[in-house]
C-alpha cells in the first residue's frame, strides 16, 4: 500500500504542477491579450483623431467648393449679360444721346475753324 500511496502522491504532484503550468500559461495569455487590447485602443484613439481632422477638412473643402461654384455662377451670369448687351446695344439710350450731342458739338467746332 505504501507503493500505491507514493504513486498517488506523484500523480498529485504532477497534477499540481500541471495546474500551475496551466494557470501560468493562462496568465501569460491574459497579459498578452491585455497588452493587445491596450494597443488597439490607442490605435483607435489615434485613428478617431485622424478621422475627425479629415472630416473637418472635407467640410472646409465643401464650403470652399460651394463658394467657388457661387463665384463661377456669378461670373457666368455677368459674362452672359455682357454678351447680350453687346448683341443688343453697348450704350443706353441716354448715353447714345450724350454721344450724339458731343459729336455734333465737335463737328460744329471743326466747321467753325474751317
Amino acid at each position: 500500500m505504501n507503493q500505491h500511496m507514493t504513486e498517488s502522491d506523484v500523480t498529485a504532484v504532477r497534477g499540481t504542477n500541471s495546474v500551475e503550468e496551466t494557470l501560468s500559461l493562462l496568465w501569460e495569455k491574459v497579459h498578452a491579450a491585455t497588452e493587445l487590447i491596450s494597443q488597439l485602443r490607442e490605435t483607435r484613439r489615434s485613428l478617431d483623431g485622424r478621422v475627425s481632422k479629415l472630416e473637418q477638412e472635407v467640410t472646409s473643402l465643401k464650403l470652399e467648393l460651394q463658394t467657388k461654384e457661387q463665384e463661377l455662377k456669378k461670373l457666368r451670369t455677368e459674362y452672359s449679360s455682357l454678351l447680350n448687351s453687346r448683341d443688343n446695344n453697348v450704350f443706353t439710350q441716354e448715353e447714345k444721346e450724350n454721344l450724339k450731342n458731343k459729336i455734333r458739338e465737335l463737328i460744329a467746332k471743326i466747321n467753325s475753324h474751317l
